[in-house]
């Protein structure tokens, strides 16, 4: 038995004009099945006059729902009513805070906008930010009086707004929570606030970024502002740190060319330790050590100091051998440091020196001539990102110049 599909037909009737097109009106409207229960009918009519409410039209009303049902299509057909368009008038705002910092003029910019309370409410949450950036992260409004009128042919709600700010919050002290080996001293030492500062919300909010940068934290929560038994506040920073120390180590067996009676085997190895928290005090310490057959050989040692005399100067120091067979030797010594221009951006600056030193069988047969290298470098580097090591959002970026030297000594 072949079954035909009914089709459902909405349409939306206004008694007076409104600035949507109707198929604006049926999505806000929501109701697609052809029929349905009249609980279901309630619930889209509901949901159509919440959104017009939203934009303005505060006594809308649903006079009629009329079904018209043929032998393949259902039809519904919403007759309303909008009334007259409500618009946001005059905002009077009583504050005892002279220093607006902007949070006037979020909470009046509503105004000639279409009057609904979701527009009312995100205003006050945009001014409610500002006055947590300067030390206010307590602030209340509270709406005292809403008056209509009508004027020049366009009805208006006037509003009387006060606003509570309480004291300034000043951090009085900041407490860290979850540090097991890092200590306390050098995560306080990156953090855009200080003890005895002006509560603000965006250098906090920008603390777990900044911390999750130093690669040895597997996760940072957000700040929290707790009230302390001495009724001062303190400012919450929980920490998880990660694994910053590393070690991998591969060892091989070469044998013995089968059928050589004078060969011998040999082994290789590669070992590479990398420590990005020394003792807990964010120090970077790496050995790296590579032989792949008898005659080559590589070793590289590398230390990081930060924050040199406590100044977030860092400064680091490295020595690099590679035996390349029985060919030649290259050393390479280098110093780098890099200063913090901002939460973004450092300076970075390098010097190295690197030195070719040629077997004498080399020199003679292959005319390798004994070199030394020096050079220098600058540069700036931009980073955003809030996990380095698995970013997910953020932006970096860098730039270098190097100028150096060569000369040929043998």
């Amino acid at each position: 038995m072949l079954t035909v599909p009914v089709m459902a037909q909405h349409e939306i009737v206004s008694v007076s004009y409104l600035p949507f097109s109707q198929d604006r009106l049926l999505d806000w409207l929501n109701y697609k099945t052809a029929a349905s229960p009249e609980t279901e009918i309630k619930a889209a009519g509901k949901r159509l006059l919440s959104r017009l409410r939203e934009e303005g039209f505060l006594y809308a009303r649903i006079d009629s729902v009329i079904s018209e049902n043929s032998e393949n299509t259902h039809k519904t057909r919403w007759y309303i009513s909008p009334g007259d368009r409500v618009y946001f008038g005059a905002i009077e705002i009583h504050c005892g805070l002279t220093d607006s910092s902007g949070w006037r003029e979020e909470l009046k910019s509503p105004e000639g906008e279409p009057f609904s309370e979701i527009r009312l409410q995100a205003a006050m949450q945009r001014a409610a930010e500002l006055f947590a950036e300067t030390g206010y992260p307590f602030v209340r409004f509270e709406l005292k009086n809403v008056v209509f009128q009508k004027r020049e042919n366009r009805y208006i709600a006037r509003l009387q707004l006060e606003i509570r700010t309480g004291n300034a919050v000043t951090i009085d002290k900041i407490i860290i929570r979850g540090n097991k080996v890092t200590r306390s001293d050098v995560i306080l030492r990156e953090l855009p606030v200080k003890t005895g500062s002006r509560y603000n919300r965006l250098r906090i909010e920008r603390i777990p970024d900044i911390l999750s940068r130093l690669g040895i934290f597997k996760q940072v929560a957000s700040p929290r502002l707790v009230l302390l038994p001495d009724s001062s506040n303190g400012l919450l920073i929980e920490v998880t740190e990660g694994n910053a120390t590393t070690f991998d180590g591969i060892v091989g067996y070469i044998p013995p060319v089968a059928g050589d009676k004078n060969a011998n085997g040999y082994f290789t190895v590669q070992i590479q330790t990398l420590c990005r928290n020394l003792f807990g005090t964010g120090r970077r310490f790496e050995v790296y050590w590579k032989k792949p057959d008898r005659f080559s050989d590589e070793f590289r040692l590398y230390y990081e100091e930060p924050w040199l005399f406590g100044y977030p100067f860092n400064l680091g120091a490295g020595l690099e051998r590679i035996v390349r067979d029985t060919t030649y030797i290259e050393r390479s010594y280098s110093f780098n440091g890099s200063f913090r221009i901002s939460e973004s951006w450092r300076g970075l600056f390098a010097v190295k020196q690197k030195s070719f030193i040629p077997d004498s069988a080399a020199s003679r047969d292959q005319r390798l001539a004994r070199t030394i290298i020096s050079s220098g470098e600058i540069g700036v580097r931009y980073d955003t990102r809030d996990y380095p090591l698995n970013p997910r959002r953020g932006l970096v970026y860098g730039t270098q110049y190097t100028f150096g030297s060569k000369r040929n000594t043998g």
